[in-house]
């Protein structure tokens, strides 16, 4: 029993020596910022191979740094750039952090786990929520936050790369789309259930603004299911305008708005949404979520090409300029929160971040690199990613234990970076761009040959 007993606090104080070396446990991509945490104090670290232990790497630690939520100094490791595909640990002093997996496909398995943890969640009027009811503004942040990062972003899904019903499998249209569509279905079919003037008008407000997306996102998968939902949203919002308008909450009004704006190109509705933005102006927006979809209502506008002097371009910009200017000074990176003072931001963190706004605020970055084409935003996304998969002091995995909300967000930062091979160090595709090349410099290489091989043929009969 003695000898049991030794055994076993030898092995907790081997895990807790692990422990002090935080790495995100899922692994890094090949060409993205490689970092650790730790609270050893030290000169160097290294990294090494996990066969053999061969030093691959010696580096400074960078730091000390406080922990503003536990208050302890902590230390970062920085091995980016320096290591390719492979498994790796890192040492400090006499501390080895776990296995380290460095692989182009690293967070494919995330993505997958995470939207099969939506899938289970799947309800009549879309998802249910972590307390298994059915949450409408719920379904309506996920649906219409899923369809518009598929909009964007629809070179990153496939058919048949999730485990979906039967029905939906190798239909030709992406797995991940088919969720989404799952998801507006119950929308649609909530909104036609009964009279819209016993409905609450928020719910409606978000529904519509779904439907409205979906209008304009499905035409090619379902070209019928999307002029109905076209259809209906017009209905609800005329609805609402006539009738209780007023009742909507703000941010859902702006979101509503945006949508039909886009959907119909309709200058009225920009005219007004463009009429209530003042108060945003004036007090900010926090992150994304089903509590403040401001962000993502500018985030829509944005798809219209602005102009760099809109306002609305100043607003969504400046936020994320000021995210890059604070982003260094917190040894996670995790997101601030920022309060406008006219032109300026003051940059605030979060004290107590709430794990699915710094998901959003990842996919906000990720936004943000669609129009300046920089590996700094990438960057700025895989810090929260790997934030939330536990690179964090307080060691929770928020991929496994976090809500549906935060899981969502999981899904989508790890969508995006799924199939890394593929991508620039700017996060942009560029599989086709390849494909291109090689087939003009097939085509280049084939007329020359057969220039020359026509040239020898017309100097041999010459001769002859």
């Amino acid at each position: 029993m003695r000898k049991y007993l030794i055994a076993l606090l030898i092995i907790s104080l081997g895990c807790l020596s692990q422990a002090e070396i935080i790495v995100n446990p899922y692994g890094y991509l090949p060409f993205s910022k490689k970092e650790a945490i730790t609270t050893i104090e030290a000169e160097n670290f290294q990294l090494r191979t996990k066969s053999s232990g061969r030093e691959q790497f010696k580096g400074q630690l960078e730091g000390p740094f406080i922990d503003r939520e536990t208050g302890e100094e902590v230390y970062r490791l920085n091995f980016t750039d320096k290591v390719r595909g492979g498994e790796y640990y890192l040492s400090v002093n006499d501390t080895d952090s776990q296995i380290i997996k460095i692989d182009s496909a690293t967070f494919n398995p995330v993505f997958q786990e995470a939207m099969a943890k939506l899938t289970e969640k799947r309800s009549k009027y879309g998802w249910l929520d972590d307390n298994g009811e059915a949450n409408i503004l719920l379904s309506s942040y996920l649906a219409g936050r899923g369809l518009s990062f598929y909009e964007t972003f629809s070179d990153r899904f496939g058919d048949g790369e999730l485990n979906l019903p039967a029905n939906e499998g190798n239909n030709k249209i992406p797995d991940y789309l088919d969720e989404m569509i799952h998801g507006a279905k119950g929308l649609l079919l909530w909104q036609q259930e009964g009279e819209l003037m016993e409905k609450d008008p928020d719910e409606i407000a978000a529904t519509t603004a779904v439907l409205a997306i979906a209008g304009r996102v499905l035409p090619q998968a379902d070209g019928k299911l999307a002029k109905t939902m076209t259809d209906q949203a017009q209905v609800a919002f005329g609805y609402l305008q006539a009738n209780r308008n007023e009742e909507v909450r703000a941010d859902l009004k702006l979101w509503l708005l945006t949508e039909m704006n886009l959907l119909t190109d309709n200058k009225e509705y920009e005219e007004a949404l463009r009429t209530l933005l003042q108060p945003v102006v004036n007090s900010g927006w926090g992150p994304v979520s089903t509590q403040d979809v401001t962000g993502m209502a500018l985030a829509e506008m944005m798809k219209k090409n602005l102009p760099k002097d809109d306002p609305i371009y100043d607003l969504y910009m400046g936020r994320g300029v000021g995210i890059l200017i604070t982003h260094s000074r917190d040894p996670y990176y995790r997101p601030v929160a920022f309060e406008p003072i006219e032109t300026e931001f003051k940059a605030t963190y979060l004290e107590s971040p709430l794990p699915a706004g710094l998901g959003s605020e990842g996919l906000y970055v990720i936004d943000l690199n669609e129009y300046y084409r920089t590996n700094t935003w990438v960057r700025v996304g895989q810090d929260q990613l790997h934030y939330l998969l536990g690179r964090n002091r307080s060691g929770i995995d928020y991929f496994k234990n976090g809500d549906t909300e935060t899981v969502f967000h999981i899904a989508l930062l790890s969508a995006y970076f799924k199939d890394s091979s593929t991508l620039t160090r700017s996060g942009k595709i560029v599989s086709g761009a390849f494909k291109i090349t090689f087939y003009f410099v097939l085509i280049l290489l084939g007329i020359t040959f057969w220039q020359k091989f026509s040239a020898k043929k017309a100097s041999e009969t010459i001769d002859e």
